[in-house]
């Protein structure tokens, strides 16, 4: 007896269809390439972790973001960055450098404004900044408490102090409406930091082509403060003052910038006479008043073009030629006898000079994961080893499928060539015998017993 194994192995046989064998080739070539993309989606990256400056444009690299179900594992994602109180930043204009004070955000469910929660931090993912307004902008002198350097480069010192609010969308899924934020900004030429070495103070995005607005700003910013600086040397009043400050707000009396109406302003100094001290509430100091109030509106505007309100109801001097021409001051000496506008050794504005500005979002970075493709040598393994494992899938469903249909028309599916050749050649001796038989029946008459007789025979 021979010995039976427990394995089997099935018995080829070729298929009666004509279109089987380009399908299978077609099909096939098709079936590599749709195979072999989505296996290098799934196997021919890896994540990798960046820092990113702006997280929707990384997000946007991905390609494969119209089948998220398919290559959902490879789809770059940037968490947002968190911004503590009395942290320092810029914004993408790299302007001037702010610190954040009060977050408030409205919950969900909340519509007044008494329902605003303080939040411990800014969870932010590159919104742009809405709504800004200045609420308040003072005007700081002193010729006291300076550094040697500051002396150097000129007796009295000047600085704009800043308090901006703006809202924001944070990235939370919590909150349904954006958070107010509180910032303040101080600007100074002249800093308690300046050296020989550092120079004056300056925006680090300065760049006249790209950002003209900005750097009339700049522009503006150290004129007023040489005219501010200029006039406390000149005028007598000063003569035993040592420092002082005014207070600007927001007066709503009008809307025009180059009224002296458009700030209410509120004067404080301390004024030595021999050995007695003196806080002066309301003096009278004639030039300085407007020099410092041009100083605080040119401060406001381009606080406002760094934010990016483009439009927040008043005219901005940055993006205007009049009140660029207006608010420049000619014959300012600067720090140290600097020229005119300081920054640039010039003697006023062009007369028609490039403005413009756009929308503002704060700079930060981004953690980010995004897709590295591997090395050659391991993507190809990767792809060739993927691809056959789903290849020898289909192939299987495939044949299924075919002999599914096949057997439902053919009866000897399962039978070999050999198996099925002997069937037929028993056939045809049964069919030549019976042949012989009912001519011989017929040559005799037969009868119905034999016919029936021939039909089982012809049919087993």
């Amino acid at each position: 007896m021979v010995h039976q194994s427990w394995f089997s192995y099935s018995i080829k046989r070729r298929y009666p269809y004509k279109w089987y064998t380009p399908t299978t080739i077609v099909g096939g070539i098709i079936a590599v390439v749709v195979l072999s993309i989505i296996n290098l989606a799934s196997t021919g990256y890896n994540s990798i972790v960046i820092y990113s400056p702006d997280p929707n444009a990384t997000v946007a690299q991905d390609w494969y973001k119209g089948f998220p179900l398919l290559f959902d594992a490879i789809n770059p994602t940037c968490q947002p960055s968190e911004i503590p109180l009395d942290g320092h930043f810029q914004t993408n204009n790299s302007a001037l450098t702010y610190t954040l004070g009060q977050i408030a955000r409205n919950p969900v469910g909340a519509g007044a404004k008494s329902d605003y929660a303080a939040a411990p931090s800014l969870i932010y993912k590159f919104t742009p900044l809405r709504t800004c307004a200045v609420s308040e902008i003072q005007v700081l002198f002193s010729s006291i408490d300076r550094t040697a350097a500051q002396f150097g480069l000129s007796s009295w010192g000047a600085s704009v102090q800043s308090r901006v609010s703006c809202t924001v969308a944070l990235s939370l899924p919590d909150d349904a409406q954006p958070a107010r934020i509180n910032l303040t900004t101080t600007y100074d030429l002249v800093p308690e930091t300046v050296s020989i070495l550092t120079g004056l103070y300056t925006f680090n995005g300065r760049n006249k082509t790209a950002q003209p607005s900005l750097y009339w700003g700049e522009v503006l910013l150290a004129n007023n403060w040489g005219n501010l600086t200029q006039t406390l040397n000149r005028q007598k009043p000063f003569a035993l003052k040592t420092k002082g400050t005014v207070s600007f707000t927001p007066s709503g009396l009008t809307r025009n910038v180059a009224s002296l109406d458009y700030f209410a302003a509120n004067f404080r100094a301390i004024d030595y006479g021999g050995d007695d001290v003196t806080v002066i509430l309301r003096p009278d100091w004639g030039d300085f008043v407007i020099a410092a109030d041009s100083f605080a509106k040119v401060a406001e505007a381009t606080i406002m073009a760094d934010l990016g309100q483009t439009d927040w109801g008043v005219r901005n001097i940055l993006s205007d030629p009049e009140l660029l021409q207006r608010f420049f001051t000619k014959g300012v000496i600067g720090p140290n006898g600097a020229a005119s506008n300081i920054l640039d050794g010039t003697d006023g504005i062009e007369a028609d000079p490039p403005v413009g500005f756009g929308g503002s979002v704060i700079a930060t970075t981004y953690l980010c994961q995004v897709p590295a493709l591997k090395g050659w040598a391991n993507l190809i393994i990767s792809l060739i080893v993927a691809d056959l494992v789903f290849l020898k899938v289909l192939w299987a469903l495939f044949n299924f499928v075919v002999s599914l249909v096949q057997s439902r028309h053919d009866a000897e599916v399962n039978f070999c060539d050999g198996c099925r050749n002997r069937v037929h050649h028993d056939r045809s001796i049964i069919l030549s015998k019976d042949r012989q038989a009912v001519a011989v029946e017929g040559s005799i008459g037969g009868d119905s017993i034999h016919d029936s007789v021939r039909y089982e025979r012809l049919n087993s």
